[in-house]
């Protein structure tokens, strides 16, 4: 149905208890009446009334015209004249149509006055065309308005409705339909983990849209549509946590490592050092679990960093240690910072040569009630083993029989762990000397054949190497030597601080006889190294002392050039010796038989003028009693000390009968000393 709009431009208007108008009655004002056509009886239904401005003797609504629907909403607008406001000038006020509840309130969207237009208008809006015609060809619609005496026609306005969610920044040319839009991303400065922030203001982000009030087209300016928002203001709120009906993902990352390797006896003694971040949602529940083997031993405490949450660790069992983040939720950007120290065991754990570390993390995403585990790191703490071997016997010596067909030597090289891991999968590689410079000195050598087997010949380069210039080394490492390389498997495994043995027997060549000859000395070295065989399961740090032994061959017999001896200087040696015995036999003699009055040398001793020390002494055998008596004689001007010892001996057949015992002694002491410069002498040829 069609609706009625009626003007009433003389319609007065009781403004009685307004401050704001000081006339009580505002006469000759206008209205306009709008009767709804939605049912038969439109006349006598509820009419809406509008207004203007409220303007006295302005006569809104002396015409009236359906303009169209001018700002493209699907609406028909409506034009109302007041050609007597602003002192009789005129205006036209438009009307844009909308739904019912909308025309209970209806406000004009433009008021086109006179004096905008030319300052010399006079009753402008008296007639507003009732039709539209596009007089100037921009394809929008013109409206021509009555002056009295005159006509004005005033085109078509582009009209801009505005977009809450764009931004303008800078002007843009306009052709009425189209719209444009302007997206900002906007990006904070990362500032590391300080992830608590208070604000003491509210953000808050405003957008404001406004005409720049110049076109291209000076004489049709543009207008806002009185509908659209020319503001926007909106606040910003900082999401902390997810809620329950969102899937909340914590990231939970971090890194396990081993550093501080070293020894204390037999142990070995590191730390593992544990770091874990959360990048994603926050974690409640939040358990650190380090997973080992039982060889590794926790040593009950950890050292915690300045910048790491609160932890609390346990052992649940030999194999799983349980570290309780304390500080519930685990917030983003939180961290825990860790490390606890670990003994290994050295007789558990195998002969793999390492020992392996897991780290997980058992976790309730915030909001949620399931625990998920998630696994962080791993890490292998590579284990060290030093096995030595060693010859035996180490160094010995041997004298060659040039008549010998050949010379039998024995060697057990002996194979020690240290440990402080087991090792599988050990080859005892032996070096034999073969054959130096095309001369083989050795026949052949003996082994266990379980263990051992031959390998191949080893040929060295051409040159003998010398030691000396009586000396020949035979060595698998000098020059000009071959030797034969024996491959000897050793017990599988072997644990620390076992012991195994591998007995080789060598038969060495006649041939190092006519090598005797040119250098008097050979030093033969049977050499033996420690490796891993292909089938060793050991993956840890393989430590090993190789060994040797050494046997010196000299000949068995030397031929000296005969020298003269002459025969007087030995017999008047002995004669000589003998002569000495007598004199001090019948001395000693003399002594025991004589007086034990003290004398000296026949004079009488006067103690009260002696005044010369005289000391004396004789040592006899076991059972002497020392007797010491001092005297002081004057012979003159001469002073003469002396000093005796006068030994009691209960009869003089003890120092008789003492006496050939003593002369044997010396005699065999003067045959041993000569025997042995005869020795001397013939080491020396």
């Amino acid at each position: 149905m069609l609706d009625i709009i009626v003007g009433a431009p003389f319609e007065y208007i009781n403004m009685t208890g307004h401050s704001s108008v000081k006339a009580d009655i505002l006469v000759d004002v206008g209205r306009i009446y709008i009767f709804l056509g939605d049912n038969t009886n439109i006349i006598t239904d509820k009419y809406i009334d509008i207004s203007g401005d409220l303007v006295g003797l302005s006569r809104f609504g002396t015409s009236l015209s359906a303009i169209g629907d001018i700002d493209d909403d699907s609406f028909q607008d409506l034009a109302v004249g007041a050609p007597f406001e602003d002192e009789m000038r005129g205006a036209v006020y438009i009307f844009n149509g909308c739904h019912r509840p909308c025309l209970e309130k209806w406000k004009y969207s433009q008021k086109i006055t006179a004096r905008s237009l030319n300052t010399n208008l006079k009753g402008f809006g008296s007639y507003v065309s009732k039709t539209q015609e596009d007089i100037d060809a921009n394809e929008w619609k013109d409206i021509n308005f009555d002056l009295r005496g005159d006509n004005s026609m005033t085109n078509s306005r582009i009209l801009i409705n505005g977009n809450e969610s764009s931004f303008r920044v800078e002007d843009y040319l306009l052709n009425g339909t189209g719209t444009t839009c302007k997206n900002f991303t906007g990006q904070v400065e990362d500032v590391g983990p300080k992830f608590f922030i208070y604000l003491n203001e509210p953000m808050v982000f405003s957008v404001n849209l406004s005409l720049s009030g110049t076109t291209e087209d000076t004489a049709v300016l543009p207008i806002l549509s009185h509908t659209a928002p020319v503001s926007h203001i909106n606040n910003v709120t900082f999401k902390t946590f997810c809620s329950r009906d969102e899937h909340c993902q914590p990231h939970l990352s971090g890194n396990l490592s081993i550093s501080d390797d070293k020894f204390d006896g037999q142990y070995e003694i590191f730390t593992a050092d544990i770091s874990v971040r959360n990048f994603g949602d926050p974690s409640t529940a939040t358990k650190i679990v380090i997973h080992k083997e039982n060889s590794a031993e926790w040593q009950k405490g950890f050292v915690m960093d300045s910048n790491s949450e609160k932890v609390e660790c346990t052992e649940s069992n030999e194999t799983v240690i349980i570290c309780k983040v304390e500080t519930d939720p685990f917030y983003p950007h939180q961290l825990v910072d860790i490390s606890l120290d670990f003994k290994l065991d050295p007789k558990k754990g195998g002969a793999k040569g390492y020992v392996e570390f897991k780290m997980t993390v058992l976790y309730i995403a915030s909001g949620q009630s399931d625990t998920e585990e998630v696994t962080i790191s791993s890490v292998r703490k590579k284990r060290s083993s030093v096995v030595s071997v060693g010859g035996k016997p180490y160094e010995d010596q041997k004298e060659v029989d040039p008549k010998a067909a050949a010379l039998i030597h024995s060697i057990v090289f002996g194979v020690h762990n240290r440990g402080p891991s087991a090792v599988d999968g050990l080859i005892l590689q032996i070096s034999v000397p073969w054959r130096i410079d095309t001369v083989d000195v050795l026949n052949n050598v003996n082994f266990d054949e379980k263990i051992c087997k031959d390998g191949a010949v080893v040929t060295g380069p051409n040159d003998v190497q010398k030691l000396k210039q009586n000396e020949l080394a035979i060595n698998c490492s000098e020059k000009g030597v071959d030797c034969r390389l024996l491959e000897c498997k050793v017990k599988q495994p072997l644990n620390i601080e076992e012991l195994d043995s591998v007995n080789i027997e060598l038969n060495i060549s006649s041939n190092v006889v006519g090598l005797l000859e040119r250098y008097k000395m050979l030093k033969y070295v049977v050499t033996a190294k420690l490796n891993l065989s292909e089938e060793s399961g050991f993956e840890g740090r393989f430590i090993n002392e190789d060994g040797e032994a050494l046997l010196t061959m000299v000949p068995r017999e030397f031929t000296f050039e005969p020298k003269k001896i002459d025969l007087g200087i030995v017999i008047g040696g002995s004669v000589g010796g003998l002569v000495f015995l007598i004199i001090v036999g019948i001395v000693l003699w003399k002594i025991v038989t004589s007086k034990r009055t003290p004398v000296v040398f026949g004079a009488p001793l006067d103690t009260s003028q002696a005044d010369a020390a005289v000391t004396g002494w004789a040592a006899l055998s076991a059972p002497a009693t020392f007797i010491s008596l001092k005297a002081r004689v004057r012979d003159g001007n001469r002073r003469i000390s002396y000093k005796f010892l006068e030994q009691g001996i209960k009869s003089k057949r003890t120092l008789l009968g003492k006496f050939p015992s003593i002369c044997m002694c010396m005699l065999k002491f003067l045959f041993k000393k000569e025997k042995k410069n005869n020795v001397s002498m013939l080491q020396r040829g």
